[in-house]
């Protein structure tokens, strides 16, 4: 089957249209704005481009939308079946770049104007019962001592009995998800596509290393860092040091924040891998920065060069000190 590929423009972004996948190498696209479907009879596919990263898309329930898309290096968020012929989801994508998986033939006027309604209402009209925050671009820039961090998300705890807004609440959802060893990929995605706006973040990717502020105890530590982790270094493409830093007795999850030193709950095995290096530490959520002033100080006595923290969230805080 021969290639067929194309630069497009829509909306005044250009795109990348790869028809590799195509199962009919001949056939041609038409585009309706944000949409991208086939011009031909019947198709079964067809995908919304956001300008935040995101796509939405409707596919016929026999067409191997997973397969299609893990060939791309994009992430499905989440899929359900909305009838008995289509299954509707949402994912994310790397910012200006969309491959358009289109495949079959094409939608008669009618089904596009029922299935273009369908993703518009609900999509961008936020009727999902279940949704995930999809933005890829830092909300926070703040300082914890000397060190930048950045974090995706407003984080409003349950405990402060504020119900907080559509992204907040599925925020709070995403990381109740990842506090669980859920959505690795997912968060990980989200992260690096947040990262690669930032051009000063990473300067030396092979001289980086990622290393997550160790859980509570061993078991939760791998549930939730070790698979997100290999994910994230990788998209990066920084070093993964997951266990470069390992809980070295299990804690009360609160311990550190009623006066526990972390260092006494945590373990380096070989404290010359930091040496120079450029350290991203990782956590789900930074509320007062504690842990990460503690940790930062842990590897800071092993001579790492820098330190920057990154987060899927930042409880706000009114002191909260900007940096641009």
């Amino acid at each position: 089957m021969e290639s067929y590929k194309s630069n497009v423009e829509i909306d005044g972004r250009n795109l990348y249209v790869d028809l590799d996948m195509m199962i009919h190498s001949d056939e041609t696209l038409e585009l309706f704005g944000n949409f991208i479907v086939n011009i031909k009879d019947n198709a079964d596919a067809m995908f919304y481009i956001d300008d935040n990263g995101q796509f939405y898309f409707i596919v016929g329930c026999l067409w191997d939308i997973e397969g299609f898309i893990e060939k791309t290096g994009y992430l499905i968020a989440d899929m359900t079946n909305y009838n008995h012929k289509y299954l509707i989801g949402w994912g994310v994508h790397s910012l200006g770049k969309m491959k358009a998986l289109v495949s079959g033939n094409a939608f008669s006027d009618t089904e596009f104007e029922t299935l273009r309604d369908v993703l518009n209402f609900t999509f961008l009209g936020r009727k999902l019962t279940i949704f995930y925050p999809g933005a890829r671009r830092f909300k926070h820039r703040f300082k914890v001592g000397t060190s930048k961090c950045y974090a995706l998300y407003d984080y409003i705890p349950k405990n402060r009995n504020i119900d907080g807004s559509f992204e907040e609440r599925s925020a709070r959802n995403l990381v109740f998800k990842f506090k669980d060893g859920k959505m690795p990929a997912l968060t990980a995605r989200l992260l690096s596509l947040a990262v690669a706006e930032v051009e000063e973040m990473i300067p030396h990717p092979e001289k980086t290393i990622l290393v997550p502020i160790p859980a509570s105890t061993a078991e939760g530590n791998n549930k939730r860092f070790r698979e997100f982790c290999r994910i994230l270094a990788e998209s990066l493409g920084v070093e993964n040091g997951f266990d470069y830093i390992e809980p070295s007795i299990d804690r009360e999850p609160n311990a550190i924040r009623k006066g526990m030193p972390l260092a006494n709950a945590i373990q380096m095995p070989d404290s010359g891998r930091f040496a120079g290096k450029h350290v991203i530490v990782v956590d789900d959520v930074i509320t007062r920065g504690e842990q990460f002033k503690q940790i930062s100080t842990y590897i800071r006595s092993a001579d790492a060069r820098s330190i920057t923290g990154l987060f899927i969230a930042k409880t706000p805080e009114p002191e909260e000190k900007i940096f641009t």
